[in-house]
C-alpha cells in the first residue's frame, strides 16, 4: 500500500472512531457553542462589553476552544486506548510510520473542527455587536494551533497510564490555556502568576495574530514564526514518542 493509501485508510478509521464517540462531538461541536452563548448574554448585558474588553476581544477565544479541544483531547485518549488494545504493537508490523499515525489525526481534528469553527462565529456575529472581516491568514493560523495541540496530546497520551488520566491531564492543561491565553480573560484580569507562562503561549499568539486577521488584516511575522516553529517541535516531539509496541 502506498503511503497515500495508508494515510487515507488511517484518516478514515479515526473519523470513524471520532464520530461514535459522544463525548468528543460534545467537546468538539456544543461546548464551544454553548460559552459562545453565556459571553454573548454577557456582552449584551454590559452595552457591548464584557470585563471590560469589547465583544471583538472574545472571538480568538471561541475559535482557541473548537481548535485546541478537538486535538488535544482527542489525541491523548487515543494514545493509551491505543496501547492498552495492542493496536501500536499491530500497527508495528505494518509500514504505517508514527507520524502518519499522527498526521492522519491532525487532520481529523482539522476537518471536524471547521463547521464548529464557523458557527461560533456566526453565532457570535448575530448575538453580539461585532462585524468580521475574515482574511484566508486565519487558515494557517488555526492549523499551526491544531498540530501544536495534537502534538502535545501524543505526548500527554505517552506519558499517561491511562485513557481517563490523559484526557484529564490535557483537560487541567488546555482549560487555563485556552481561558487566559489573551483570549476568554482580558489580560488586565488574569493573575500575575502566571503571566510569565502565558506570554510564550502559542494560543497567545494564535489570539493575537487571529484578531488581525479576522478585520481583515495579517497577523505579525513574529506571531507566525512563533507558531510556526511550537507547531513543528510538537509534532516531532510528539511522533517520535509514540510506541511502536504496547507498552
Amino acid at each position: 500500500m502506498t503511503r497515500t493509501g495508508r494515510l487515507a485508510s488511517e484518516i478514515v478509521a479515526e473519523y470513524r472512531s471520532f464520530v461514535r464517540r459522544r463525548t468528543a462531538l460534545f467537546f468538539t461541536f456544543i461546548f464551544p457553542l454553548l460559552i459562545v452563548v453565556v459571553y454573548a448574554a454577557a456582552i449584551r448585558a454590559g452595552d457591548g462589553e464584557f470585563l471590560g474588553a469589547p465583544a471583538s476581544y472574545y472571538l480568538p477565544g471561541y475559535l482557541a476552544l473548537v481548535i485546541v479541544f478537538a486535538p488535544l483531547s482527542r489525541v491523548a485518549g487515543s494514545v493509551p486506548r491505543d496501547r492498552e488494545a495492542d493496536r501500536f504493537e499491530k500497527l508495528a508490523t505494518t509500514p504505517l510510520q508514527q507520524w502518519e499515525w499522527l498526521l492522519a489525526r491532525v487532520i481529523v481534528a482539522g476537518g471536524l473542527a471547521i463547521i464548529p469553527g464557523i458557527a461560533v462565529l456566526a453565532i457570535a456575529v448575530v448575538l453580539t455587536p461585532v462585524t468580521l472581516y475574515p482574511s484566508p491568514w486565519l487558515i494557517p493560523l488555526g492549523v499551526a494551533i491544531v498540530v501544536t495541540f495534537a502534538g502535545v496530546g501524543a505526548i500527554i497520551g505517552r506519558l499517561a497510564d491511562s485513557e481517563d488520566g490523559a484526557i484529564a491531564v490535557g483537560n487541567a492543561i488546555g482549560f487555563p490555556i485556552v481561558f487566559f491565553s489573551e483570549t476568554l480573560l482580558p489580560p488586565e484580569i488574569v493573575p500575575s502568576a502566571v503571566e510569565p507562562v502565558l506570554v510564550v503561549s502559542p494560543v497567545t499568539h494564535f489570539a493575537r495574530g487571529s484578531r488581525l486577521a479576522l478585520e481583515g488584516g495579517h497577523p505579525e511575522v513574529d506571531q507566525l514564526v512563533v507558531l510556526l516553529v511550537v507547531a513543528v517541535a510538537c509534532f516531532v516531539i510528539g511522533a517520535r514518542l509514540l510506541p511502536t509496541v504496547a507498552d
